[in-house]
């Protein structure tokens, strides 16, 4: 069944100011904002939005055609849409922007401006005089919601264009937001995981979990994790349609989706731990070719002094989590070292957002800090926090885009914290926190979403290696075993007091003092190697992944391989 979605561009959009959390440009004009596109869910009666979630996706990418006239840009994309709510496709975007051209140098010449040169992007011309253009390429932009009815849609996130909805479980029942990744989306219904083909939305398989999920699951290269009002975590294997996996034991209330970056998966509890397992690769041919279920074990577990009620987030080999408590961790990820903490005195229920190399956090009290997320002290400039911010929601270059406690939508300056303007947002009572890219999403839980732009900005910018890793990373990892794994970690006064005796958190080191935090080691690796990932690394070598070749994908924050790649491939 099709999800009826009206989509309208920017030029169609109501210019009343905002109501029934409905935005236009006229609302938030003066900021420099303006409206690019709204869509609307079916979710039916009485139904809601239960998640929204944006994926990049650099193997898809988007194609379009830019023209330029004086400090102006306009964008033609073969995925916008025409009156019939088709796609232009590629010719059909290189035919609009060619008749859109002939368009702004008729007005221009009108206005006595013909010296303003109108251009194309990337013109080719032949040895017969005749041009052509080569269309340029961005990432490709997904949106992926889902709602209290148990429907689950893609959205094109650069129009709005709806490209596939479908239906999962009963509607009776919890559905929970989407966990995503380049080739699939899950969602958990009641007890029970649907897995979806990304591209068509069909339905791949569904499988029962071992208990009610506590969030949205995550998406890894192999395997659909599921965090359990229970504590624990399911891992349940894409390539056997989710049978078999292994269950991690957590101690708590599970509380939010399981984050995934390329070395590890963690996920939080009400208890104020937050486990930390491995992931690796050494097995991978085995399980492909043979169905051999191995994995590594928890390595350490964060424990705060309050309830973690929010999912941690990743940037430059930390992980950062924030705590009721009052406090946000920095924690090495490898070896689960805690780099620095900081006491905000209020509590904190929501993650923090690396950001250009500063950390933002919003506390329970409405305060906003900006931590320099290498040492954690207040950043320059922010030497107070500033009042009155409900949530962060995204940045724009110098910009912060946050919402204050009354809903509106504040502008603040980076370097100072000042705001530089305000807009009213009544009615919007559903924000998605996008850091991936400048773009802006609100909405109502009624299943409206709208995508908000700067006016300079009409090609989307994505902040690469400034944005922070999330629960749908791609990352690589043996399938589990069966059988849990240690229960509670031995105590101790160290918050991050590893589950496994000795130096190394995750066994597997021979004697002699091994300090490989991810062991692996056995007979091939010797005593003294600093190989953090094992896998049979001789004496001396640098290889920080084993296996006799580092993880693919270079620092491509969007990529298929999962290296430093926060957001691509899953």
């Amino acid at each position: 069944m099709m999800l009826a979605v009206s989509v309208l561009l920017a030029g169609a959009v109501n210019e009343a100011s905002a109501q029934n959390g409905v935005v236009s440009t006229s609302n938030v004009g003066h900021l420099g904002l303006k409206v690019d596109w709204m869509s609307q869910l079916d979710v039916g009666p009485r139904g809601t939005i239960s998640g929204v979630g944006l994926h990049i996706n650099e193997n898809l990418a988007r194609r379009y055609y830019e023209i330029s006239y004086g400090t102006n840009r306009e964008e033609i994309s073969e995925n916008d849409i025409n009156a019939f709510g088709e796609e232009y496709g590629l010719d059909g975007a290189l035919e609009q922007a060619l008749v859109r051209k002939s368009v702004i140098e008729a007005e221009l010449k009108a206005r006595g401006m013909e010296d303003v040169e109108v251009t194309i992007s990337n013109p080719v011309e032949a040895e017969d005089g005749s041009v052509s253009y080569v269309p340029s390429s961005l990432p490709k932009s997904t949106m992926y919601a889902t709602t209290s009815r148990g429907l689950v849609a893609a959205i094109d996130a650069d129009s709005g264009r709806t490209l596939w909805s479908t239906f999962v479980g009963n509607p009776r029942y919890l559905t929970t937001g989407p966990g995503y990744s380049d080739d699939y989306v899950a969602v958990c219904n009641g007890s029970r995981v649907y897995c979806l083909e990304a591209q068509t939305g069909k339905l791949l398989w569904d499988v029962e979990s071992d208990g009610s999920p506590a969030d949205a699951p995550s998406i890894g290269k192999h395997f659909v994790f599921v965090v359990l009002t229970n504590g624990r975590m399911q891992a349940l294997p894409l390539n056997r349609d989710g049978i078999g996996g292994r269950t991690y034991i957590g101690s708590g209330l599970g509380t939010a989706a399981p984050l995934i970056t390329e070395r590890s998966v963690s996920w939080p509890t009400e208890l104020g731990h937050y486990s930390v397992v491995p992931l690796t690769t050494q097995q991978r041919t085995i399980i492909e070719n043979v169905g051999v279920f191995e994995a590594e074990s928890i390595a350490y577990r964060l424990r705060a002094d309050g309830a973690i009620l929010s999912g941690g987030t990743a940037a430059d080999g930390n992980l950062y989590v924030t705590s009721v408590d009052g406090f946000v961790y920095a924690v090495e990820e490898r070896t689960g070292a805690i780099q620095w903490e900081f006491s905000t005195g209020n509590r904190i229920e929501r993650s923090a957002w690396p950001y250009r190399g500063n950390l933002y956090l919003v506390t329970a009290s409405n305060m906003l800090y900006k931590l320099n997320a290498t040492n954690g002290t207040k950043a320059e400039g922010w030497e107070e926090p500033v009042e009155g911010i409900s949530r962060f929601l995204g940045a724009s270059g110098e910009n912060l885009f946050v919402q204050d406690t009354n809903g509106g939508l504040v502008v603040l300056d980076e370097l100072s914290g000042n705001q530089s303007g305000a807009a009213d947002l009544q009615g919007v009572d559903f924000t998605l926190q996008n850091v991936q890219t400048n773009r802006i999403y609100l909405g109502n839980s009624n299943g409206l979403i709208q995508c908000v732009r700067e006016v300079s900005s009409p090609t989307p910018v994505f902040h690469l290696n400034e944005i922070p890793m999330t629960a749908v990373a791609e990352a690589e990892m043996d399938t589990p075993d069966d059988e849990g794994v240690n229960s509670a970690p031995q105590q101790s006064d160290d918050p991050f007091s590893r589950m496994d005796s000795g130096n190394n958190p995750f066994g597997g080191s021979p004697a002699g003092g091994n300090n490989n935090p991810f062991g692996g080691g056995g007979s091939s690796t010797p005593a003294g190697n600093n190989n953090p990932f094992g896998g049979g690394a001789p004496a001396g070598g640098d290889n920080p992944f084993g296996g006799g070749a580092p993880a693919s994908g270079g620092n491509n924050p969007f990529g298929g391989g999962s290296n430093d790649n926060p957001f691509g491939g899953g």
